[in-house]
This record gives structure tokens, sequence and C-alpha cells, in this order.
């Protein structure tokens, strides 16, 4: 699809809104599978010491949809996510943890077979969770 602005005009790949800022000290990332392309499990995992970051976007275009923000500092985070692919669609589970954190974030994203779900909070300690299921494969 494509966001019409005026009759006889349209935007292919609008970004409507979008904001970015970053820091990190020490990271460390992890990931590991077994299996086949469209048959596996898998797990990754990663971890910042001393981060801050915000975030915003609001996007649509001809593939897809995304709204998201995102204000966190902490002194140390990590993530772990798993999941399995099986016939070519994938589902993945992640968990987030925050320690001296403060900040909190949300993000709903579809885009061409990919439906994405994550929602964290943080005060002092703090968690979040999130999924993704990945069906792109079965629309090639």
């Amino acid at each position: 699809s494509s966001l019409s602005t005026k009759p006889g005009k349209t935007i292919e790949d609008p970004a409507l809104l979008k904001f970015e800022a970053e820091t990190g000290v020490i990271s460390a990332k992890a990931e590991g599978k077994y299996g086949t392309e469209y048959n596996n499990v898998h797990i990754n995992g990663d971890g910042t010491i001393l981060s801050a970051g915000i975030e915003g976007n609001v996007s649509l275009d001809k593939n897809g949809a995304y709204v998201g923000v995102d204000a966190m500092a902490s002194i140390a985070e990590g993530s772990v996510s798993t999941g399995t692919t099986i016939a070519g669609v994938t589902v993945d589970m992640t968990a987030k943890g925050h320690v001296g954190a403060v900040g909190g974030s949300g993000k709903i994203r579809y885009e061409y077979g990919v439906w994405e779900v994550e929602a964290e909070a943080a005060l002092g300690i703090g968690g979040g969770v999130g999924f993704k299921i990945d069906f792109s494969k079965l629309l090639e």
C-alpha cells in the first residue's frame, strides 16, 4: 500500500516520524542454532553495561507498519531469546532484564509476513517480554 497525500500523488515509502540516540559502554552477544533453515531451534543472548537510549518511530510503507517508542537508561541490561522454526514458520520469544534502570518501551510491527510485539518497563529493576512470528517464507 502507499500513502496518498494529494490527488494524483502518493508516497511509496514514507517515514512519518523517527528519532534515535544510543550509547553503550560494554556490550557482548552470543547466538546458536541447531537444525536447518526451515526446521530448527535457536537461542540468542546479549548484555550491555552502562547503556542509555531514546528512540521513536512511526512509519507506514508498502511493506507494512511500525509504531515504537523506547526511552531507557540502565547500569546493566540483558536479554535472551529462544525460538523454533517448523516448516518455515519461525516463532521467537524474548525476555529482558534491567538493573539500576529507569524507562520503558513498547513496539508493534507488521512487515510482509512478520508480526512483532514487545513491552518493557523499569524503575530500579525491571524487565520485558516480546514475541515475533515470521511466516514470510510461506509468502515467497
